[in-house]
C-alpha cells in the first residue's frame, strides 16, 4: 500500500522571486511529474481558488481535489506555490493545513532583509491600489504586528497550524550564495541534483519591481480615485494586516492624463523628494526571527540575514489629498472612474 503523499507548499513571502520560481516550475512540469513531483496546470490565478481560504469562493473539497489528481498521475509528492499562502491568519492556516491531514505537509518560506524588501513591498501595494507615501509605509509597518514587520508571525501561524513541517530560506543569503532563491527553493522541497539542473538553466528573476516618477504619478492618481469612488485608502496593506482578499484595484498610470499634466505633477513632486533610510537592523524585528533560526536549513552559524549599510529610498512626501482641488486632474478621475468601477462590477459578478 502506497503512503501519505508528501505535501509541500512554497508560500511566499511576497518580493522574494517567488514568480520566477513558479515559472521555473511550470516550465519543467512534466520533468517534474516523470521524477514523481505533481505541480498542477495554469498559474497562480488558477491555484489561488484551490489553496487560498481567504476566497469567498474556496472550499475545502476543492483543496482536497489536487489529492486525488496527484494520485491519479501516479505521483508521490505534490508542489504548489502560492505567496498569497504567507499573509494567512492563524485560522485560515489551520483549515489549509487540515486539507492535508493525510499528508507529509511542508510549508517552506523565503524571508527578504526589510532594508530591501519594503520598499520593493511598498511598490507592489502601490501598483495595485495604495496610495501611501514609502514614509507613511514604513510608519505603519514598523508601528504594528503586521507582517511586513513581523516576519516570526508567519512561521508562528504555519508552525502552530497542525501536523506540519515549516522551512525557510534566507533570500539575501540565496542570493549571495547562488544568484538566486530557486536553487535553495528547489532543495527545500527536495527535488533532486540532477532535476535541479534542469530547472536552473535558463531560469531568470521576473517581475522586478518598477520604479520612477511615473510610479510616484500613479500613486497619487490610487488616491484621488479611492476617494472618488468612496473607497478606503490602502486597502491592499491594510487587508494583508486584517487576513482578508482586497478585490479592488486600480491599474492607473500617468499615460491616463496629458503630458502636460503629468509634467506638473512631477515637478511638484521633486519639490517634496526625499531619502528615507531603512535602518539595517530592527532588533524587535530580527530578535523574533532569529528565533526560528533552526528552520532555515542553509544557515549554519550566520545570522539570518548577512549585515548590510543602510540603503536610502528615494521617494515623495507628495500626498493625494494635495492635488484634490486641481480642476483638470478631477477631469481625468471623472473619466477613469467609471471604467474602473464596471471593471469592478464585472469580477464581483465573477467572484460571487
Amino acid at each position: 500500500m502506497a503512503g501519505p503523499l508528501e505535501v509541500f507548499i512554497h508560500a511566499g513571502m511576497h518580493k522574494t522571486g517567488t514568480t520566477s520560481v513558479q515559472a521555473a516550475l511550470a516550465a519543467h512540469r512534466g520533468a517534474l511529474l516523470d521524477s514523481g513531483i505533481w505541480y498542477p496546470p495554469g498559474g497562480p490565478k488558477q491555484i489561488a481558488p484551490l489553496i487560498n481560504p481567504k476566497r469567498a469562493d474556496w472550499r475545502e473539497d476543492h483543496t482536497r481535489s489536487v489529492l486525488g489528481m496527484a494520485r491519479q498521475a501516479d505521483a508521490t509528492r505534490v508542489l504548489l506555490s502560492l505567496e498569497s499562502v504567507s499573509t494567512f491568519t492563524g485560522q485560515q492556516f489551520r483549515r489549509l493545513t487540515d486539507c492535508f491531514s493525510d499528508c507529509d505537509l511542508t510549508y517552506v518560506f523565503v524571508f527578504r532583509h526589510w532594508s530591501s524588501y519594503l520598499p520593493s513591498r511598498w511598490k507592489q501595494y502601490v501598483g495595485r491600489r495604495d496610495s501611501q507615501t514609502f514614509a507613511g509605509y514604513v510608519n505603519a509597518a514598523l508601528g504594528s504586528d503586521h507582517i511586513d514587520n513581523r516576519f516570526d508571525l508567519v512561521l508562528d501561524r504555519a508552525a502552530g497550524s497542525g501536523r506540519c513541517s515549516v522551512k525557510a530560506i534566507s533570500h539575501d543569503w540565496a542570493v549571495r550564495d547562488e544568484g538566486g532563491v530557486l536553487p535553495a527553493v528547489l532543495r527545500a522541497v527536495e527535488v533532486d541534483g540532477v532535476l535541479q539542473s534542469s530547472l536552473l538553466s535558463g531560469a531568470g528573476w521576473l517581475h522586478r519591481s518598477a520604479g520612477g516618477e511615473d510610479f510616484e504619478v500613479a500613486r497619487l492618481l490610487n488616491g484621488l480615485l479611492a476617494h472618488r469612488m468612496g473607497l478606503p485608502q490602502d486597502d491592499n496593506f491594510r487587508s494583508v494586516a486584517e487576513g482578508r482578499p482586497c478585490d479592488v484595484f486600480f491599474d492607473a498610470s500617468a499615460s491616463d492624463m496629458p503630458e502636460a499634466l503629468a509634467s506638473r505633477i512631477v515637478s511638484l513632486g521633486r519639490t517634496t523628494a526625499l531619502a528615507h533610510a531603512i535602518p539595517a537592523e530592527w532588533n524587535h524585528a530580527l530578535d523574533g526571527l532569529e528565533g526560528h533560526r533552526s528552520l532555515f536549513p542553509d544557515l549554519g552559524e550566520r545570522p539570518v540575514f548577512p549585515r548590510e549599510p543602510r540603503q536610502a529610498t528615494s521617494c515623495w512626501a507628495l500626498e493625494w489629498q494635495d492635488l484634490r482641488e486641481w480642476s483638470e486632474l478631477q477631469e481625468v478621475i471623472d473619466e477613469m472612474a467609471p471604467r474602473i468601477a464596471e471593471r469592478l462590477g464585472r469580477r464581483r459578478t465573477l467572484v460571487s
